[in-house]
């Protein structure tokens, strides 16, 4: 009885999703854990960003088109993060590392 109700309606949602980035694979972020300084290599990177495993941006940094660079993060508390790399023909790259005192 209650399906009988049910079946005179229909619901057409479509393709529901979202688009996905093209990733690049070919960074390396070292040393991992760090005690302050990443090094990243392999891209060749305008713009970077370190976010906390919550997705809120704690540091950015916009740079000339390189496939090396390196970032003190020494101001940061001791945890969990993601680097977010964008190359310049929109690729991005998101590796996570850990920041330790000792």
């Amino acid at each position: 009885l209650m399906w009988d109700f049910f079946q005179q309606y229909t619901l057409d949602c479509g393709t529901v999703g979202v688009p996905l980035a093209v990733v690049a694979d070919g960074v390396a972020l070292f040393p991992n854990p760090t005690q302050g300084t990443i090094t990243v290599t392999g891209e060749r990177l305008v713009h970077c960003s370190v976010l906390d495993l919550c997705g809120r941006t704690i540091a950015t940094m916009d740079t000339t088109p390189t496939s090396s660079l390196q970032w003190d993060l020494s101001s940061l508390l001791p945890g969990h993060y993601v680097f977010r790399g964008h190359a310049g023909d929109g690729r991005i790259s998101t590796r996570s590392f850990l920041l330790i005192r000792q």
